[in-house]
């Protein structure tokens, strides 16, 4: 296999590990896993009695999007650089983005947020700057493939994921 497709059988067999664990896992579950990595039932039924092959967790705990998150990169359309923005205004208490309000769903949503930073690794305002200056085109990539992976990988809120994007 593939790494890509490796990476896809990590995640779907994590999932249905879990689904086991609590004791809801069914045939439907594995049928449509195997349907979606173009493999058979019965591979997958075997992956599932291997010994788990968890991978190390390295660097800080993933982001997890919210309710919030997601309505706002539906708002947006896409723009996480203005999801960003309209989020650390709400944070920090301004509740503006770009001269207009940012409207009251979000802040609702967002009310009570933790910052985005990480407090182990303070800023020094040497850092390279990235969030705003990501091309257009880009962007507009990123949003679709983000918004592919969802429906495509059937994420549930509240799932931890780390999302890749390669151009």
């Amino acid at each position: 296999m593939e790494g890509a497709d490796e990476s896809k059988r990590a995640a779907a067999v994590a999932r249905l590990i879990q689904l086991r664990e609590a004791e809801q896992l069914s045939a439907a579950h594995v049928r449509l896993a195997a349907e979606g990595l173009g493999v058979s039932e019965r591979t997958v039924w075997r992956w599932l009695s291997e010994p788990a092959r968890v991978p190390e967790h390295r660097g800080p705990e993933p982001y997890v999007l919210s309710e919030t998150d997601r309505e706002a990169y539906a708002l947006y359309r896409g723009n996480v650089s203005a999801v960003h923005r309209a989020r650390q205004a709400v944070v920090d208490g301004d509740g503006t983005t770009a001269g207009a309000p940012v409207p009251d769903f979000l802040r609702e949503g967002w009310a009570g947020a933790a910052p985005e930073f990480d407090p182990s690794r303070p800023v020094t305002k040497n850092e390279p700057c990235i969030r705003a200056h990501v091309p257009l085109q880009q962007n507009t990539d990123a949003g679709a493939k983000y918004s592919g992976f969802i429906s495509s990988q059937h994420v549930i809120d509240g799932e931890k994921f780390t999302a890749n994007l390669h151009f």
